[in-house]
């Protein structure tokens, strides 16, 4: 009772704990982006079993976005030019200023993408506080609680572009 639990059952892989990488040169900058690429990658199936709490979970993780649970740390998507300045990025990742700001554009599109990803999967799940909450939700749930899952993909997938856009502008 008022445990807030989702009604629709999940049957989404579980991601193991990671360890992230810290960009400080051109290699590790590639490898933190790859991260973030894989994680967003495993959303697909959360988003097929309307998982919305997997993915907002997910997305609080490190290589995604500290800022959702720490403001004061936030990690590369959140963080300006990746690594904090164009020049701290031309520096670590030898690109040019031009790239460094491309980079940033693509990031910052990508960070709005992933924000509005969020927001979605907030708006779109489904919790009850008691027993006869359960019970009206489950119906609902059953007659017409139908989400625009492609809403959602179409989303990820932006996110997903404008990371690769950033991956290809840092030279991988």
């Amino acid at each position: 009772f008022g445990t807030g639990s989702v009604v629709r059952p999940k049957a989404v892989p579980k991601i193991a704990a990671r360890v992230y990488t810290v960009p400080t040169d051109k290699g590790s900058t590639l490898a933190a982006v790859a991260e973030v690429q894989a994680l967003l990658g495993s959303f697909p199936p959360f988003i097929e079993a309307q998982a919305w709490d997997d993915i907002r979970g997910n997305v609080q993780s490190l290589p995604v976005s500290g800022r959702f649970v720490k403001p004061d740390t936030p990690s590369i998507l959140f963080t300006p030019f990746l690594v904090g300045s164009d020049q701290t990025l031309i520096q670590m990742a030898g690109v040019e200023k031009k790239a460094a700001m491309s980079i940033e554009k693509a990031r910052k599109e990508c960070s709005l993408a992933v924000n509005e990803l969020v927001d979605f999967a907030f708006t779109n799940r489904v919790i009850f506080f008691n027993e006869e909450d359960k019970k009206s939700v489950a119906d609902l749930a059953d007659k017409n609680l139908d989400v625009d899952l492609e809403e959602a993909k179409a989303i990820l997938q932006r996110a997903r572009d404008k990371l690769d856009e950033v991956s290809s502008l840092l030279g991988a």
